[in-house]
C-alpha cells in the first residue's frame, strides 16, 4: 500500500514539474531585468569571451573543494575562513570584474524582456559564497531588441507568467496519475484487518517525526554553526579593535565601546546569515583581570582586557515545530578577549 501511494505521489510531482518547466512559458521572455535598477550588456566581443574563459577557470579551481568529499567540520571550517580572508577565494575576480566594466556596452532599462543563451560559468560578485555568474542573452523587447550580450544574473530575474500550454506528454502523465489513483482507491477499499491499517499509521507517523528530526539536525544545526563562524569573525575583530582605544581613562572606556559598535555599521559593516542580516545584539565589557567583567570597568586605568560578545536567533526552518511545546528560536552567541598589552592588542580567548 505505501508503494503504491509513493507511486501515486511521484507521478504528482512529475506533472507538477512539467507543468512548470516542460515549456510552459514563452523562451523570448526567459528572463526580465529587475524593477527600479538598469542593466549593464557588455557586448560579445573576443576580448570578453577571453576573460571569461579565464576567470571561469579560475572560478573552477576554487570550486574543487566543494566537490570532494568532506567531513561537517571541514566545511565549516573553509566557509569561516572564506569569511575571514575572501580575497584568497576569489582570486582575480576583482580584477576580472574591472575588466568587464570597461568593455563596451549598453545599459538596459528596468522590465525588459530576454533569452538566456549561455552561461558563462565566471562569477560576477566579488564576495567568493555568491555563485551568480554571467550569461549571454538576446534582448527581445524594447530599444535594444535583437542585441546579443553578457549580463550578470544578478541584474535579471526568471518570468514565468507567460505561460502557454503544456507539451505532448501532458496527457499521457494524466492519464498514468489517474491509474495510479484509481489503484490506490482500490488497495484502500480491500478487505483489511482494522489493526493493520492502525499499524502502517503509527509507523508512517514515527517515521515522518524521525525524518524530521534528522532534518532538524542537518539542515538547522548546520546553519547555527555557519551564524556562529560569522559572529565568531566579528567579535574577533570587534575585540582587537576595542582593546586598541584602551588608554586608562574614562574616554578610552568609550571610545573602545564605539570601536567595537563600529564594525557592525556602515557601508563595510560586517554581517551575518551570509552577510545578509546587520548584527545588533552586541555587549561590550571590561575587566582589570580577565575575571569580573563590567560595562564599565572601575579603576578605568587599570582595565586592559576587554571581551565582545554577539549574539542572534538563528532563522531556523524544521526546528520551528517543536516551538508549539514552549521552546524559544535558539540563539547563536559567539565572544572574544583581547587584552591591550605593550601599546598593542592581542587576541586571548
Amino acid at each position: 500500500m505505501i508503494r503504491l501511494i509513493a507511486n501515486k505521489i511521484h507521478w504528482r510531482v512529475a506533472l507538477a514539474s512539467v507543468a512548470i518547466l516542460g515549456g510552459c512559458y514563452n523562451p523570448d521572455r526567459e528572463l526580465i531585468t529587475r524593477d527600479g535598477s538598469h542593466a549593464r550588456l557588455v557586448d560579445d566581443n573576443p576580448e570578453v569571451e577571453r576573460l571569461l574563459s579565464v576567470q571561469k577557470a579560475r572560478d573552477d579551481e576554487i570550486a574543487k573543494f566543494w566537490r570532494e568529499k568532506h567531513t561537517n567540520q571541514e566545511g565549516v571550517e573553509r566557509i569561516k575562513d572564506m569569511l575571514v580572508n575572501p580575497e584568497q577565494y576569489a582570486p582575480g575576480r576583482k580584477e576580472f570584474l574591472v575588466a568587464m566594466s570597461e568593455q563596451p556596452g549598453v545599459f538596459v532599462p528596468e522590465k525588459t524582456y530576454a533569452r538566456l543563451l549561455q552561461s558563462s560559468g565566471a562569477h560576477c560578485t566579488p564576495r567568493p559564497g555568491y555563485t551568480t555568474v554571467y550569461v549571454k542573452v538576446r534582448i527581445t523587447t524594447g530599444a535594444f531588441m535583437g542585441r546579443e550580450g553578457w549580463v550578470c544574473e544578478d541584474d535579471c530575474r526568471q518570468d514565468i507568467r507567460h505561460a502557454v500550454k503544456l507539451g505532448r506528454g501532458y496527457p499521457r502523465l494524466m492519464e498514468r496519475a489517474s491509474s495510479a489513483d484509481d489503484t490506490t482507491v482500490a488497495v484502500r477499499r480491500s478487505k483489511t484487518r482494522a489493526s493493520q491499517q492502525g499499524f502502517v499509521l503509527i509507523v508512517t507517523s514515527i517515521a515522518l517525526t524521525i525524518l524530521l528530526a534528522f532534518a532538524a539536525l542537518g539542515i538547522d544545526i548546520g546553519r547555527m554553526y555557519v551564524i556562529r563562524a560569522e559572529l565568531q569573525s566579528f567579535t574577533d575583530a570587534a575585540a582587537l579593535s576595542a582593546a586598541m582605544e584602551l588608554d586608562g581613562t574614562d574616554s578610552g572606556l568609550a571610545n573602545a565601546r564605539a570601536g567595537a559598535q563600529r564594525l557592525a555599521t556602515g557601508p563595510h559593516a560586517m554581517q551575518w546569515d551570509l552577510g545578509t542580516r546587520p548584527i545588533t545584539n552586541i555587549a561590550t565589557t571590561f575587566s582589570t583581570d580577565n575575571k569580573k567583567w563590567q560595562e564599565a570597568s572601575k579603576p578605568a586605568a587599570d582595565s586592559r582586557f576587554v571581551r565582545v560578545v554577539a549574539s542572534e536567533p538563528a532563522p531556523v526552518i524544521f526546528m520551528r515545530i517543536f516551538h508549539p511545546l514552549g521552546l524559544a528560536s535558539p540563539a547563536v552567541a559567539s565572544s572574544s578577549v583581547a587584552a591591550k598589552v605593550d601599546g598593542s592588542a592581542r587576541l586571548i580567548q
